[in-house]
């Protein structure tokens, strides 16, 4: 036995000088290493209706090594997210999964019953997002909507957030009326959406959605609404954030509805969007000012129009007397009319200013955005006349009026803006003519801090860069007149092409009361415009 020892002994000193040093992340703890799994798999909540969260991440780790994988198996809240695509559902021979007519085989979603296994008891994310397939054998058909309801309805008691956004409007509505017939008691975020027009008929035909009874989600905070549905029967009250997402003329809620949906969470919502058209219904019948329903909690105000027109009844019955940030868009984008139709469109988003201008606390929002906004061709006034105080407030361009209102505007970004929207911008702002007034006249937006214009096309191109002109020249005429310019801009970024980029560097950003910029290059640089409004 002696003998032995020594060789055995021997032995063992080879192998441990022949071995590599094991890497010190398999000294850490387990509890370590669940920490940052968390970490490496956390997503921020996103808000995209064509996006899921990337949750092939744990099945990843899990795969690394035999202790990962079981450190992994073992964390049940890494799992809590589940995204389901078309891809998601694969041929399966397991006799509980049912026959699809369409491609002859089984169907099932394992990947999403993995995670749902792992997930043990915690609240868990369910995203279902099915675009429409390059090809029809490709299609979901009902019974796939069957399968999945079915997985799902186990753990519906779990949900915390649920997206459903599908191509098909017959399962869609298949996993609407299974899934929202029993109780999810910890649901918190809601999302669906549905825009496809191939249902177009179908659709119109159903009439819509029952939207889910208030006393089977009985937590829901957020809501986005991007299907049809028999608004009548809205009953969910005490939400924080409320969305409506491009619902068609035919499919949306009256101005009346719309209301009284919104009086449901009058003293808890902070968030409201609309998005696309709602019907007008009887907004032409005469109500008092006293009639206006209030949001006195609401901060945040997003809206999108086709037509201007039908937003303007919203502004007339709804009051947001505690708002802080507000984002206009134009859904149908850059450059959607031409000849009589663009101006009338222009005129529209005019009037629409207007009632802003009468019904909003201007003076009291600090984020801004504009997209796509055009509005007509005016003329502006020159300079002399403001020095000689003979034009009056009601006189001057729609633009000039509502950049005037925003005196406490700090953030501003501006995507595809026109030439009125940019000139409004360095006026100084119309006051009451008094003696002395020149010397204490502000420009507009005394107070903007932080300023990103994106343009995308050269025509937009050359609007900014003659505004960074005129700017350059305002400036320096009010600075030798004591005009007061309010504090410079921290940060101005600005998408230009290199010749104008070019001048601008010339001019020096001391002489655009800016201490920094930052530059892109359009077709070279990507500019991301979603912001975090948290500090507004």
């Amino acid at each position: 036995m002696a003998k032995l020892k020594v060789p055995s002994r021997l032995l063992r000193n080879r192998t441990s000088k022949i071995s590599p040093p094991s890497s010190p992340i398999h000294r850490l703890p387990p509890e370590l290493l669940i920490e940052i799994f968390l970490q490496v798999t956390w997503e921020p909540k996103m808000r995209d209706m064509w996006g899921v969260r990337p949750t092939g991440l744990p099945l990843v780790i899990s795969h690394v090594c035999g202790i990962w994988r079981d450190v992994a198996n073992k964390c049940s809240s890494l799992w809590t997210s589940v995204a389901i695509q078309r891809s998601s559902a694969v041929a399966a021979p397991a006799t509980s999964h049912v026959h699809d007519s369409v491609n002859g085989s089984r169907v099932g979603f394992p990947l999403a019953q993995l995670y749902l296994q792992r997930s043990g008891e915690q609240p868990v994310n369910v995203e279902i997002v099915v675009r429409p397939p390059p090809s029809f054998r490709d299609w979901w058909t009902r019974r796939h909507a069957y399968v999945l309801s079915d997985l799902l309805l186990p753990h519906a008691g779990r949900f915390k957030r649920l997206v459903i956004n599908h191509h098909s409007w017959e399962c869609h509505r298949i996993l609407w009326e299974r899934i929202f017939a029993i109780s999810m008691p910890i649901l918190e975020d809601l999302q669906f959406y549905h825009f496809s027009l191939r249902d177009a008929d179908e659709v119109f035909a159903t009439g819509g959605l029952a939207p889910p009874k208030a006393e089977l989600c009985p937590s829901l905070k957020d809501m986005i609404i991007g299907v049809p549905c028999r608004w009548q029967g809205f009953r969910q009250s005490n939400l924080t954030s409320l969305s409506f997402a491009r619902l068609l003329v035919h499919h949306c809620p009256k101005i009346q509805e719309l209301v009284e949906i919104l009086r449901l969470s009058k003293d808890t919502l902070d968030k409201v969007e609309i998005l696309g058209a709602f019907e007008a219904g009887d907004s032409g019948a005469s109500f008092s000012p006293g009639e206006r329903l209030s949001l006195p909690n609401v901060r945040m105000l997003r809206l999108g129009f086709y037509n201007a027109r039908d937003l303007r009844p919203l502004l007339h019955r709804v009051a947001f007397p505690a708002l802080r940030a507000l984002v206009i868009i134009n859904m149908y984008g850059e450059d959607a009319f031409g000849g009589y139709m663009r101006d009338l469109h222009a005129l529209c988003i005019s009037h629409l200013f207007d009632t802003m201008i009468r019904f909003l606390p201007l003076s009291q929002i600090t984020f801004l955005i504009l997209r796509y906004v055009c509005f007509r061709e005016e003329r502006f006034p020159a300079w002399a006349s403001f020095q000689r105080g003979c034009v009056e407030e009601k006189h001057l361009p729609t633009p000039l009026r509502f950049m005037a209102s925003l005196t406490s505007l700090r953030h501003l970004f501006l995507i595809s803006p026109d030439t009125a929207t940019l000139t409004s911008m360095n006026y100084p702002m119309p006051l009451m003519s008094t003696e002395d007034s020149v010397s204490r006249l502000p420009l507009v937006l005394p107070n903007l801090s932080f300023l990103r214009i994106m343009a995308l096309s050269p025509k937009n191109y050359r609007n900014i860069f003659d505004w960074i002109v005129q700017r350059h020249s305002v400036l320096r005429a009010a600075l030798s007149e004591r005009y007061h310019v309010g504090p410079f801009l921290r940060r101005m970024h600005l998408c230009l092409p290199e010749d104008a980029q070019a001048t601008v560097d010339a001019l020096g950003y001391p002489g655009l009361a800016c201490e920094e910029t930052v530059s892109y290059r359009p077709g070279i640089h990507q500019m991301k415009y979603p912001v975090m409004h948290d500090d507004f």
